[in-house]
């Protein structure tokens, strides 16, 4: 039951947190877009005045195939449009990516999810603190495991026993655990992408669709090894007592939390190709 309670309190302030963030990133993209929207007027006013039409250099290819061909009704194939014979070719079209058009998809909110799983890592680990240290740390029965998998043989004596509840509690913590390292696996392969394709020859589209590759076997070891690093950390914290802050171990450390969040990010780095390649939220 204790544990239950912990959970919910730090799901409510997580959802707090993530609200709040949100609510800053959505004025903060309508801000941008105010200003973009004005730039761009102004822009058009002075090509307009200056040039009579838009500029090649700004086209980008969506833009310009519709001007360049047209659908065969027949074939469905495309044609050159005979009507616009000053309409520069394909080749004479710089290939610029067009600007995501949301705050909410990346690359533009990559920023925002880095936010908010960091957010939810240290509220989810780390929270509550006890209000009253001194009288919980001596209430406090340890069950700290230091045998790998020793929390499943635990999991299966709760069941045993009759304590189902204790057991569903303990075995969902498990899943859990690979569940909350899942997005570092995926985020940190994605901003890894996403930083290679920004130093990426002018001409290649910045899009998600190159996040559905798959990912070469140093970066998954490398991206694990991190993930374990980071496990070990807090569990590093959360035996110290948050580094002195609580006099006392006042949370469970458990080995198995390390095993689990090292293969959830391995999972995330792994599911990362198929989350691109269905996700509403990459590229433009």
């Amino acid at each position: 039951m204790y544990t239950a309670i912990n959970w919910a309190l730090d799901l409510g302030l997580y959802a707090a947190v993530c609200a709040i963030t949100c609510a800053l990133w959505w004025l903060l993209g309508r801000r941008g877009e105010t200003s973009a929207t004005a730039g761009r007027a102004e822009a058009s006013t002075d090509s307009a005045q200056s040039a009579g039409r838009v500029s090649r250099a700004r086209l980008t290819v969506a833009q310009a195939l519709p001007l360049i061909y047209r659908r065969s009704k027949q074939t469905g194939a495309l044609l050159p449009r005979e009507e616009n014979p000053d309409t520069p070719t394909t080749a004479e079209i710089p290939m610029v990516a067009a600007p995501a058009s949301s705050m909410w998809r990346f690359p533009r909110a990559l920023p925002l999810a880095w936010i908010l799983y960091a957010a939810g890592l240290l509220i989810f680990t780390l929270l509550p603190l006890p209000s009253d240290p001194v009288a919980a740390c001596a209430a406090i029965i340890h069950w700290d495991n230091y045998t790998p998998f020793g929390s499943f043989v635990a999991v299966a004596d709760q069941f045993r026993d009759g304590e189902s509840l204790r057991g569903t509690l303990y075995a969902l913590s498990i899943l859990l655990n690979i569940a909350l390292f899942v997005p570092l696996g995926a985020l940190a392969e994605t901003s890894w992408r996403f930083r290679r394709m920004r130093r990426a020859p002018e001409g290649v589209p910045a899009d998600g669709s190159r996040l559905a590759r798959s990912v070469p076997h140093r970066r998954v070891l490398a991206w694990v090894a991190i993930g374990c690093a980071v496990s070990c950390l807090i569990e590093l914290t959360q035996y110290t007592g948050l580094f002195g802050v609580v006099p006392c171990t006042y949370r469970v450390v458990d080995i198995d939390d390390v095993i689990m969040n090292t293969l959830g990010a391995y999972a995330g780095v792994r599911l990362l190709p198929f989350m691109a390649r269905n996700s509403r939220f990459m590229g433009a």
